[in-house]
């Protein structure tokens, strides 16, 4: 009975110490509540950047990206005569990007990687007006690449009559619904501007530095 009392003892002191000190121990690195981040890095190993928030996009109190990878889908309002051009991305800024578009009018299906999204900014010539940032995890990625990889070689049609219609709203739309993403609703041929809307209203995120992401 006195070893119980003892070891008894020794937890409650412990716990009266631990409610004393600046940070608690969360398994392998310190925690501070105050703060509300950690005070060491990852043992595991960050990718070498002397930004470790690029990830969030320089936001951690209000992005989070748990699973390391995202989807992000993009938006060229003024194009196809006003009806727009969507297109997916899917990656972060630590392993890049892979992306993914059904384009019609001479462009042809794409896919590409690219290190950053500035990168593919840049590469696409600033196409796109408008982004949207979707939280996803590691095998809704996977069953998304597969989907936009594989639906790529499909012809591209916009007769919104047509049974083989596909155009860049459907790749769109089909990549996230493989991954269980939410897409709204557009019936009438899934014009891509109003599509995008659907999606951002769906997966509703904050608006940072001009994107929606």
């Amino acid at each position: 009975m006195k070893t119980f009392i003892n070891f008894g003892q020794r937890i409650i002191v412990l716990i009266l110490l631990a409610s004393f000190l600046p940070a608690n121990l969360a398994e392998a690195r310190y925690y501070s509540s105050k703060n509300g981040r950690f005070l060491q890095r990852d043992p595991l190993g960050q990718v070498p950047d002397p930004n470790v928030y690029k990830y969030v996009y320089n936001n951690p109190t209000n992005f989070v990206d748990p699973s390391g990878l995202d989807a992000i889908v993009l938006n060229a309002e003024g194009e196809a005569y006003g009806f727009g051009h969507n297109a997916i991305a899917i990656g972060n800024e630590s392993v890049g990007w892979d992306y993914y578009s059904q384009d019609g009018s001479g462009h042809g299906p794409a896919s590409h990687h690219y290190n950053t999204y500035e990168q593919m900014m840049s590469a696409l010539n600033y196409r796109y007006t408008r982004s949207h940032r979707v939280v996803s995890n590691s095998h809704q990625d996977q069953v998304m690449r597969n989907v936009a990889q594989n639906n790529l070689g499909a012809p591209y049609n916009v007769n919104i009559l047509s049974p083989k219609r596909y155009h860049c709203g459907d790749l769109v739309s089909d990549t996230l619904q493989a991954g269980g993403i939410p897409i709204g609703t557009e019936p009438f041929g899934n014009r891509p501007n109003y599509a995008f809307d659907e999606i951002r209203r769906r997966n509703n995120r904050a608006n940072y530095g001009g994107y929606y992401v």
